[in-house]
């Protein structure tokens, strides 16, 4: 595979991390306590669309009490239907929220999330 270079400031920040954390010596902890001080926690690798997608849905049903149908979420997002479906599949799909087919309303975020 063949990777860029990776620049002198994130190289430095890395070193900081490991260092931080030399202690842990299981894999999957050691990458989830970087991306805890990274920020990014469960949300790592979620596209722009999909973080503004869950973003949405949590303040939504904060703010409701009520998931936002499929409809709202692509009003919301400046998307097509198809379009908001499919993000909320890709959401489903990495486990960050559940949905019943067919039922409105009835997206749910996923307990962990």
């Amino acid at each position: 595979m063949n990777l860029p270079p990776i620049p002198a400031d994130i190289a430095e920040r890395a070193d900081i991390l490991c260092d931080q954390f030399r202690h842990i010596e299981d894999d999957r902890e050691f990458v989830a306590r970087i991306l805890m001080e990274l920020g990014q926690g469960v949300h790592a690798g979620l596209t722009k669309r999909q973080q503004a997608a869950f973003d949405l849905l949590k303040s939504q049903i904060t703010a409701d009490g009520v998931s936002p149908t499929i409809r709202e979420i692509a009003t919301g997002l400046g998307i097509t239907l198809s379009r908001a479906h499919s993000v909320m599949k890709q959401l489903e799909h990495r486990g960050l929220i559940t949905m019943v087919p067919r039922c409105p309303r009835s997206i749910a975020i996923v307990g962990r999330a």
